[in-house]
């Protein structure tokens, strides 16, 4: 995959950003940008945790920049959530290998973190993937403050209900590393890259993205008040990763 990922592939379509497009709620906020030199995500979260506290970084996105600097940012989670979670169904999946646990004062993963900073890069690594629903890579910059899957969802949105706000280009680019490999659309489910997905809730938030795959994010009761947000399966589209925290907030 390593070698695969870096191999030109010639001339390829790319969404180009064309105008500011923001998407806030509360004291967070989304923002996708213009960027003539190509893919970039600005990130910060700020939790009111010693551990963690707030964090900022910046990355022009690049297969050996993801690879090096992004890609290994594991998610994380708190320990006073790990039994309601999945007690819930949540999170299942979630180990010390895969996950940053955090208690009241340490990091339980005996090696501690793999970066100063990988709270934030591993909000990077959610946007790298999130974005990808697109269909086509983007050629702009994502700014997240304290955001996550649920507001990356809607940025993605409201930039492709804009018809003035971006376009196709045709360009050539090394071929992008890919976030999350349960964003591709599953072999053998019959569904097909711009299908509009029925959902296996009657709530949640739901968007047509052309070009690209529907995505469907329902998140639980009380998600903006700091509990786990996971993306459903629904007909066929895997979750994104085990659960992803949307308590991402000052107060």
């Amino acid at each position: 995959m390593r070698s695969a990922s870096g191999c030109s592939i010639g001339p390829r379509r790319h969404i180009k950003v064309l105008k500011p497009v923001r998407v806030a709620k509360g004291d967070a906020y989304g923002e996708v940008r213009p960027n003539p030199r190509g893919f970039r995500i600005e990130a910060e979260i700020e939790f009111e945790h010693a551990l963690i506290g707030r964090q900022v970084w910046a990355v022009d996105v690049k297969p050996d920049t993801f690879r090096r600097e992004i890609a290994r940012a594991r998610t994380f989670g708190f320990l006073r959530d790990v039994a309601s979670l999945w007690n819930a169904g949540y999170a299942l999946g979630a180990s010390l290998e895969n996950t940053l646990v955090v208690s009241d004062n340490r990091i339980l993963n005996p090696e501690g973190t793999r970066f100063a900073d990988e709270f934030v890069r591993h909000k990077v690594l959610d946007a790298v993937g999130d974005l990808a629903l697109a269909g086509a890579p983007l050629l702009g910059t994502y700014r997240s403050v304290r955001g996550g899957h649920k507001l990356n969802h809607a940025v993605l949105c409201a930039l492709m209900s804009d018809a003035s706000a971006w376009t196709w280009v045709e360009g050539e680019m090394p071929r992008p590393a890919a976030a999350h490999a349960e964003m591709v659309l599953p072999i053998g489910t019959g569904l097909r890259p711009g299908q509009v997905l029925s959902a296996s809730s009657a709530s949640g938030s739901g968007c047509h993205i052309p070009g690209g795959m529907a995505a469907y994010f329902v998140p639980p009761a009380g998600a903006w008040q700091g509990a786990a947000v996971e993306p459903r399966v629904g007909d066929g589209i895997h979750p994104i990763h085990g659960f992803a925290f949307s308590g991402n907030r000052r107060g």
